[in-house]
This record gives C-alpha cells, sequence and structure tokens, in this order.
C-alpha cells in the first residue's frame, strides 16, 4: 500500500533524482566561481537546469500524490469489504438462530446470539423466541451461565434501548431475574458484578424521567435488589 510504497519511492525515485541534479549545478557554480567565468551565460544555463530539475520534481510529486489517492480508493473499498462481510455475517447468524428457535433448541440459539457480544442481538432472540417456552414457572430451558449472559447483555442495552425494544427488554430481565439462581456454582461468583451493573443500568435509566417506565423500573428494582442480599 502506500505506507510500504512511499519511502521507497522517495529512496528510489525522487531523493537520488533530486541529489544528482543539485550535485551537477552545485558543481557548475563552484567551477564558474573558481574560473572567474560565471557570466550571463552560465546563468542562463543554470537557470535551465534548475528548471529543468523542478520540472522533474514536480512530475515525480504528482506521481506520488496519484499513488496516495490510488492508495485511499483501495482502502476505501476494503472498508466497504469488511463491512459487508460484517453485515453478512450477521444475516447468517440471524438466520441460524431462526432455524434453531423453530426446532426448539433454545439453548443453541442463545448461545449463538450471546457469543455476537451484542446488546442488539439479545434484543433480536429474545423477540423472536417465545418467552413462556423459554422460562416457564416450571423449568428453564436455558442454562444457568446462559440465563446470567443474557442479563447482562439485556442490562448494557437497556439504558440506550429504544421504545420498541424496550418492553421487550423489561419483560425478559424480570423473568430472567426469577430464573437466575444465584448460588448456582456455575455463575455464583460472576453473579455480584452482573447485578451491581444492572442495578446502575436501571438506576439510569429512571433518570430519564420517563413517567411510564417509572412502576416496570422499579419492580426489576426490587428484585434485582433481593437477589444481591
Amino acid at each position: 500500500n502506500f505506507n510500504r510504497f512511499f519511502p521507497q519511492s522517495m529512496k528510489t525515485m525522487m531523493i537520488p533524482a533530486f541529489e544528482a541534479g543539485s550535485r551537477e549545478i552545485f558543481s557548475q557554480v563552484v567551477s564558474a566561481a573558481e574560473n572567474g567565468i560565471l557570466s550571463l551565460q552560465h546563468n542562463d544555463t543554470l537557470n535551465a537546469k534548475v528548471d529543468a530539475l523542478t520540472t522533474m520534481v514536480q512530475a515525480l510529486s504528482a506521481e506520488v500524490v496519484q499513488l496516495r489517492k490510488s492508495d485511499l480508493g483501495h482502502s476505501s473499498n476494503n472498508v466497504r469489504s469488511q463491512t459487508s462481510n460484517q453485515v453478512d455475517q450477521m444475516q447468517r447468524m440471524r438466520k441460524e438462530i431462526l432455524e434453531a428457535l423453530q426446532v426448539q433448541k433454545y439453548e443453541v440459539a442463545f448461545t449463538k446470539a450471546l457469543s455476537a457480544s451484542s446488546a442488539d442481538m439479545a434484543i433480536f432472540v429474545c423477540k423472536a423466541a417465545i418467552l413462556e417456552e423459554v422460562l416457564s414457572n416450571d423449568s428453564s430451558a436455558l442454562s444457568q451461565p446462559i440465563l446470567l449472559c443474557l442479563m447482562q447483555q439485556l442490562g448494557a442495552g437497556l439504558v440506550s434501548s429504544v421504545d420498541s425494544d424496550l418492553q421487550t427488554i423489561l419483560v425478559w430481565l424480570q423473568e430472567i431475574a426469577l430464573s437466575v439462581d444465584p448460588g448456582d456454582e456455575g455463575i455464583q461468583r460472576h453473579v455480584p458484578s452482573v447485578l451491581q451493573q444492572l442495578h446502575a443500568s436501571i438506576i439510569a435509566k429512571m433518570q430519564q424521567g420517563n413517567p411510564s417506565l417509572k412502576r416496570p423500573l422499579q419492580m426489576l428494582l426490587q428484585v434485582v435488589r433481593g437477589m444481591q442480599r
């Protein structure tokens, strides 16, 4: 790319050309001065050489500018390609999540969604799943580690969530809080930090001052505080 080519171009093209031309002009000036014949004719000759050298350097500079533009174009194409690949990857992941949900492979679907480490993907799988099937009163279709990770990611997206996602987040967090077992050996040491983060997110959301959210947020906060005791 340009960052690699530019120093090499300077070393092999511009600098040698400029040094060679400069040495020739300097040599002629010194020689003329020593011989006392720095006449108008010599001045004209030297000026012509300087002009030629300047033209050459300008041409090389223009080439370097063109190379920079070309490199920037390639870089822009690479960024667009990477973005496109990321979009394709997310689309494939959503498709795989929906396929797993259709055959009631809930642990697989939620594990895949949580592997993206994105609140958006966690919200997506919750919206696509049927809450009563995943978190029933009798048992949970999700393991305790997956439940705790889901709580963490939904909590992370709570403060910045849009209205269309907020109801989903609150309902699922409420049910997850009732399903998580803080004493489970697999998650016990991680529970305090996740609950602390969720507690802070709830407080921050309440401080945004939406009166319609006051009651559901307070209910969720009470459940979280009960788990922290």
